[in-house]
């Protein structure tokens, strides 16, 4: 009875390990960097009968599954299987005392130095030697060996193992790794893009968890697995392409990533986003306009709200609240008549009560209805007989209108459809409803049919994904397209940006990103604009014995990249008297209070 929980256990805890085994170890279907003797490295996808050449032969990849990421193998001498390294050659520094020691008096003589002829070594070799044989043969045999120090010696045992033996380590796919292996291979596929410029653009452009970047890549999908894998499954990546060509992602395939981790990348073309960036403007100048809309009918009511009463509760009115009266009779009476009858103070010919009864209408309403009334004030001044006779007539005339307007009234045609309703008796609401479950089918049945089309399908974005990203905007931007031309790509992708983002554009070219960064300069699109080279010499460091590389891998750049921050597209500009108004505000202190004691003598 006690085997039966303790067998449980055992499986219970072998359950928890195995998906931390899969993540430590090689599967089918996982890409692999085979980093041969520290010096060529290339990537293969492993499979159960997959092939791969190494050294010389061609080896079956499928022996690799199981095997722990990291691990050493030997090619047998046969080339038919790999045999796993279990000790390790330690990294071999030279002696302190053989600091100060040099080759200087060893002469390279060719032949004459080396005992073993090319006959008698290719003849070891078809015996079966292992190559380790080999190597101690021709140390033994060199007349020069001895009288090297430790450190030459061993860089002597390492030059003819990379030719006699093949030594194979198991490299995990890293964005540095895989921009290694491309630029070994072919470097003109991804523009001579280095490690080091790499590193420099995903910095420069503030690539990081939860970040939304627009990706316009063609280095092979590269730009995108960094992005990737530096976004840890968090955010929104989106790869853009031109001319109707879908991006390119074989990079980020080949990187391992998991279900996660390639969630957040999302495939568009450019004139697809620009379409959605105008769906969304041109949304949002809609929304504007029905805003402003209503606030002019939110004026127009409150002023209807306080319009004059009806001729038969005229006087009702006034007697009730004599302050409320009073403006009504400025129209037919002189100032003075109309303080002395309704006690109102009157100041520069505006009666303080009308300010009192237009208080919560819009400031426009306001300021409107001063002005009239200063001017009906100014012309009782000059014409005061007109204005009484007119006094009448008006006050019936202004009675009548508004008899009339109220009559004329009609509600709004799309007012009275919505009050009505449509046709078949459906609310829009209902109808809404209803359409959203067929919405949402069809949404799935396209993302199940791009998903079954492959992978690259798979990420296709939706309109309504370009809209949200649009809306939230992009705070992260990278242009590889050298082939494009870089001031015009940057006119498109800017304004799909996000005020103060970063954005940094690639070419293997000094002369694009110059023009580009003055046309930018020029209309004060960016800031923080700078164009820079990127540089990179490998050293070996050892103590006593630092120096560069002889055979450098590089060569003497590794690109050009421009870089900036965008800025918030500027407003409308004020109107001519806003700005003399605010530049009579802000002009000379003498003139200005000049003018002012002016006015007010």
């Amino acid at each position: 009875m006690a085997a039966m929980p303790a067998a449980a256990a055992a499986a219970a805890v072998a359950a928890a390990a195995a998906p931390q085994q899969q993540l430590d170890t090689i599967q089918e279907g996982d890409h692999v960097i085979f980093d041969e003797h520290g010096e060529k490295k290339s990537i293969h996808a492993i499979t159960r009968n997959g092939l791969a050449k190494v050294g010389k032969f061609r080896i079956c990849v499928g022996q690799l599954i199981g095997a722990p990421w990291g691990s050493t193998y030997k090619l047998a001498v046969d080339g038919s299987r790999l045999l796993p390294v279990t000790e390790h050659e330690p990294v071999l520094g030279p002696a302190v005392d053989e600091i100060d020691k040099d080759n200087a008096t060893l002469v390279d003589a060719n032949q004459r130095n080396q005992g073993l002829t090319s006959a008698d070594i290719a003849a070891m070799a078809a015996s079966g030697k292992a190559g380790e044989d080999i190597i101690a043969a021709l140390c033994s045999n060199s007349a020069t060996f001895e009288g090297k120090t430790e450190f030459a010696q061993e860089k002597y045992k390492r030059r003819k193992a990379r030719k006699y033996t093949t030594s194979l380590s198991l490299r995990r796919p890293t964005s540095w790794g895989l921009c290694e292996v491309m630029f070994d291979k072919a470097p003109a596929g991804i523009w001579n893009l280095r490690p080091d410029s790499l590193s420099l653009l995903l910095s420069l452009a503030n690539v990081a968890a939860h970040s939304r970047t627009l990706l316009l890549d063609n280095c092979q999908g590269l730009l995108a697995a960094a992005c990737a894998e530096r976004m840890c499954g968090h955010g929104v990546l989106c790869c853009v392409g031109t001319g109707g060509k879908a991006p390119a992602l074989s990079g980020l395939r080949q990187l391992n990533l998991g279900q996660q981790q390639r969630a957040v990348v999302c495939m568009a073309q450019l004139t697809d986003v620009q379409q959605a960036a105008e769906r969304l403007r041109a949304r949002g100048e809609q929304q504007q306009q029905q805003q402003e809309q209503q606030q002019q009918q939110q004026v127009q009511a409150n002023g209807s709200s306080q319009e004059q009463p009806a001729p038969g509760n005229k006087p009702a009115a006034a007697a009730a609240d004599p302050a409320a009266a009073a403006p009504m009779a400025v129209d037919g009476e002189e100032d003075s008549a109309a303080a002395a009858a309704g006690g109102v103070t009157v100041t520069a010919g505006v009666p303080v009560a009308a300010a009192a009864a237009v208080a919560a209408v819009h400031e426009d309403e306001v300021l409107a209805l001063y002005d009239n009334i200063a001017e009906d004030g100014s012309a009782e001044q000059e014409q005061p007989k007109k204005k009484k006779r007119r006094s009448s007539g008006r006050n019936q005339q202004q009675q009548q209108q508004q008899q009339h307007g109220e009559e004329q009234r009609q509600p709004d045609p799309q007012e009275a459809a919505a009050a009505v309703g449509p046709a078949d008796g459906k609310q829009p609401q209902q109808q809404q409803l209803e359409q959203q479950p067929e919405q949402q089918q069809q949404g799935q049945s396209e993302q199940q049919a791009a998903a079954e089309a492959g992978t690259r399908g798979s990420y296709t974005a939706s309109p309504e994904q370009l809209e949200s990203l649009l809306g939230q905007g992009f705070n992260s931007c990278i242009i590889a397209a050298p082939r494009l031309h870089t001031a015009s790509i940057l006119q498109q992708v800017l304004p799909l940006l996000a005020p103060s983002t970063p954005f940094v554009v690639f070419s293997p070219w000094q002369q694009p990103l110059a023009e580009a960064m003055a046309q930018l300069t020029a209309s004060k699109a960016a800031l923080m604009l700078q164009l820079q080279e990127s540089w990179m010499r490998p050293y070996q460091v050892l103590p006593g014995r630092t120096h560069p590389h002889m055979n450098m891998t590089t060569g003497g750049t590794g690109g050009y990249i421009l870089s900036g921050t965008t800025v918030a597209p500027a407003g409308p500009e004020p109107s001519g008297g806003q700005e003399q108004g605010s530049a009579g505000s802000r002009g000379g202190g003498r003139g200005g209070r000049r003018g002012g004691k002016r006015g007010r003598r």
